[in-house]
């Protein structure tokens, strides 16, 4: 299915990082599929699985291409589905504040 093609579900979520969601669960499990979508945008990683919640690399892309603004208040998603020890690693919280929606 294309849900389980590496390939296809790399070039959506290039283009639209929520379609992670939709990829099955061994690729929501890829290294290289959930990096994509959290650098196409880093609230993507609430779709990303549990184990990459709690990657430090992974959740500094994350909430460095946080793409969810709201009245010009970074409303970091990416952050709050990180794990609770990344929510307490310093660099990880700069690097959401300091994000201004436009990476």
């Amino acid at each position: 299915s294309l849900q389980n093609d590496k390939e296809v579900v790399l070039v959506a979520v290039k283009y639209f990082a929520e379609s992670l969601g939709f990829a099955s669960e061994s690729l929501r499990n890829d290294r290289e599929v959930v990096l994509a979508a959290v650098k196409s945008n880093g609230a993507s990683l609430e779709c990303a699985s549990e184990s990459f919640r709690n990657d430090r690399e992974v959740v500094s892309v994350a909430v460095a291409n946080e793409k969810n603004i709201k009245d010009n208040i970074a409303t970091s998603l990416a952050l709050q589905c990180a794990s609770e020890s990344l929510r307490d690693d310093k660099e990880v919280v700069l690097a959401a504040v300091t994000n201004d929606g436009k990476s």
